[in-house]
């Protein structure tokens, strides 16, 4: 990921004010331009980001897994170095499926 010229690098789990505009160069998408992000004391919702502890299921030869039910993305997998049947803690968060057309949990941070 790129952060431009912010020496502030977002982490899981922790929550910033960010001040941005949407960028009018850009014909297909929608991308915005970050102007400002700092630091913020407010709580996030649970209905974003959870808590998420279990054992990791990932049947034979695909390169994401499950963990009650909730997705775990391959650079997960790779980045943890996650096996079939660990018991895990992480964070989950609610994602966009454009594929699916509605929103589910993806585990985006293990808690070692």
């Amino acid at each position: 990921l790129y952060y431009g010229n912010f020496d502030l690098k977002p982490i899981v789990g922790k929550t910033y004010k960010v001040r941005f505009k949407e960028n009018p160069k850009q014909e297909k998408a929608s991308f915005y331009k970050i102007n400002s992000i700092r630091n913020s004391k407010e709580k996030i919702s649970t209905e974003i980001l959870k808590p998420v502890s279990g054992k990791i299921e990932i049947h034979k030869g695909n390169s994401f897994g499950f963990v009650n039910n909730i997705f775990i993305p391959p650079y997960i997998i790779n980045k943890y170095h996650l096996h079939d049947k660990e018991i895990i803690d992480a964070l989950a968060i609610q994602k966009y499926s454009k594929k699916r057309k509605s929103w589910a949990w993806n585990v985006a941070k293990i808690e070692k």
